[in-house]
């Protein structure tokens, strides 16, 4: 549940879906406004909730590469991907199997990241790799001195999330004090 309420959502035990910020879509529309309308870029997501939001937000100029999907599908929004027949790829970094290149992207924009640096790492190596021409750009959408921060920062140094969300809280109940 953690890891969806530092998306701005959570589903409860009956299934319902909460959404109690639309802040990430805000800022990733900005973004992507920023880096330019011709610029290949894949948007890293952990939830069909995301994938499926921004999507919406993004139409036709994008494909979505997920689990749910059938390997028809997937290979299909890779390809359109790869050739340039759309300018976004929506994935979930454990889609579409390993050793997938997309060297035609220069923008890796992580919406929400996973706890697992592993994981992190797979997703970026596949812009970030032999045969890439361009600067490779990882671009993290979350808000100073959030939970999101923390866990960030808790996965690179390979520290425990639950340590480094626990000593977060307790500081800042200390300095409420």
């Amino acid at each position: 549940k953690l890891r969806q309420i530092t998306s701005g959502f959570f589903i409860d035990d009956c299934q319902k879906k909460i959404v109690f910020s639309d802040q990430k879509i805000k800022v990733l529309e900005e973004v992507l406004e920023d880096l330019g309308p011709k610029e290949p870029v894949i948007i890293w997501c952990q939830f069909h909730h995301e994938i499926q939001e921004i999507s919406k937000l993004l139409g036709d100029s994008s494909r979505c590469l997920y689990g749910l999907q059938t390997e028809k599908e997937q290979d299909q929004a890779i390809e359109d991907f790869q050739n340039g027949n759309v300018q976004y790829l929506i994935a979930h970094p454990q889609s579409g199997g390993e050793g997938l290149d997309f060297t035609n992207a220069c923008y890796d924009v992580y919406y929400a990241s996973s706890y697992s640096l592993l994981e992190y790492e797979q997703a970026s190596s596949r812009t970030y790799r032999n045969g890439q021409k361009k600067k490779v750009t990882h671009i993290h959408i979350y808000a100073d001195g959030t939970i999101g921060e923390t866990i960030f920062k808790a996965v690179m140094k390979k520290q425990k999330v639950e340590d480094a969300v626990l000593e977060m809280l307790n500081f800042k109940r200390l300095n409420l004090r």
